[in-house]
């Protein structure tokens, strides 16, 4: 019987993928897609434009998340820590670029676990921003640097992170080469909450968990849109389960959205068919 090949780079499945990109570039609904794609059962992978770099967004809200979790392998109390919700966190987070409407409550206090929930599952600017003046700024440095990848504070002009770098917090969550097994689980099990379904999610099964993160960017001068990065990276819990980040760039969120969707469908068919 024949063992299966170990981290081989599946042409066949970038042949798809890359197809369906071009096609978007001909009819002008991108101006740039990326795709890393991750097999967990043989490791096997495949890329398209796999290393070029984008403005990730509220995809970073997952280092946070892991950043905490690191202090609670410290001190597990820390989850249970609380915070208030006053008006000068409210007033940062409105500020945020792209800030939807936080679903906290200005005055109430919120454990740290829930925050992290709502941050991940709602992708909620509030709780991002009142764990972020919270945080242990010299563990969560120690992460961003443990996972290799720059401090969005210490890097001067635009940060920008690949569909590659990402796929790799998906497979150290996965694995819990990280995190230990509770804290990548706790992680995991937010990401599946996630109420976006427009991306990744919709391009498989309603049956099919996925655990995922979603981050978008609007470029803009002089009050006019130049562009919209859209991107969703996550875990396809399949037959066989998987990673796939898809990041984007153009002038049209629909169509940002719409490729996504057809990517996690190519990819969810072809590894459901092999």
């Amino acid at each position: 019987m024949a063992m299966p090949r170990l981290f081989f780079e599946d042409h066949a499945l970038e042949s798809q993928i890359n197809s369906y990109i071009q096609s978007e570039y001909k009819n002008q609904n991108a101006q740039s897609i990326s795709v890393y794609f991750r097999s967990f059962l043989d490791s096997g992978w495949a890329g398209v434009n796999q290393d070029a770099k984008y403005h990730p967004g509220s995809l970073l809200k997952v280092l946070i998340m892991i950043g905490y979790y690191r202090e609670a392998e410290l001190d597990p109390t820390i989850l249970q820590k609380t915070f208030v919700y006053d008006s000068n966190t409210a007033n940062q987070a409105k500020g945020l670029d792209f800030a939807l409407p936080s679903t906290l409550n200005v005055g109430q206090s919120y454990t740290v676990n829930q925050l992290i929930q709502v941050m991940i599952a709602n992708s909620d600017n509030g709780a991002e921003t009142l764990l972020l003046n919270n945080v242990d700024r010299k563990i969560l440095n120690d992460a961003y640097g443990d996972l290799g990848i720059g401090n969005p504070d210490s890097v001067n002009g635009d940060y920008t992170i690949s569909a590659l770098q990402y796929g790799g917090f998906l497979r150290i969550l996965y694995n819990a080469t990280y995190l230990e097994d509770k804290y990548s689980e706790a992680a995991l099990a937010f990401m599946s909450q996630s109420t976006y379904k427009d991306g990744i999610s919709a391009g498989v099964p309603t049956s099919v968990a996925v655990a995922q993160k979603y981050g978008e960017r609007v470029d803009t001068s002089s009050d006019k849109v130049q562009a919209v990065e859209l991107h969703d990276c996550g875990i396809v819990y399949a037959k066989s389960p998987y990673s796939v980040c898809i990041m984007t760039k153009g002038d049209n969120l629909g169509n940002l959205t719409a490729a996504i969707k057809n990517i996690s469908s190519i990819t969810y068919n072809y590894v459901n068919s092999h």
